[in-house]
């Protein structure tokens, strides 16, 4: 598993949002209607990043127990914000960058990958994870396996 560590500055993004239930989540169908209804292509065309990334986002921070919000986003500095969207901006932060591009299929990244970073990396790492976790699809491409992206802090007792 190919990884690396960066501190970011904050991220200022453009997109739509969904609550997802934890014991029934349909991501993959927020997707699907983002593709079906053009969100995809306006996220792409309103993109400030170079490399016109979608990202999708679980935000940890709306947790409650039961759902979480989930982000279809992309970089944005822009001023007019297009209709139907908002905004998100996620501080500042370190991030574990994993990279997945070998993987290829979105069911093994869903699966295995996901239960790799929180049953082998996450007890053996100085990290725990905090409160933003990305699957980062550079230059709009969902049909290639994205990097995945974990906000992180260090483990209070090491």
């Amino acid at each position: 598993m190919d990884y690396k560590i960066e501190k970011m500055d904050e991220l200022n993004l453009v997109g739509k949002v969904e609550r997802q239930h934890v014991n029934n989540v349909k991501v993959d169908k927020f997707w699907e209607r983002c593709e079906k209804d053009g969100t995809l292509k306006v996220l792409l065309n309103h993109s400030t990043s170079i490399n016109k990334e979608y990202f999708g986002i679980a935000d940890g921070s709306s947790y409650d127990g039961d759902s979480y919000l989930y982000y279809i986003a992309t970089p944005f500095c822009g001023k007019t914000i297009p209709r139907g969207f908002i905004t998100k901006r996620l501080p500042s932060s370190l991030w574990i960058k994993f990279d997945c591009s070998d993987v290829g299929n979105e069911d093994v990244i869903s699966q295995e990958l996901w239960t790799k970073i929180y049953s082998d990396f996450f007890p053996t790492s100085i990290y725990e994870p905090a409160e933003y976790q990305l699957e980062v699809y550079s230059n709009g491409e969902t049909e290639k396996g994205p990097e995945i992206w974990i906000a992180v802090k260090q483990k209070e007792s090491i």
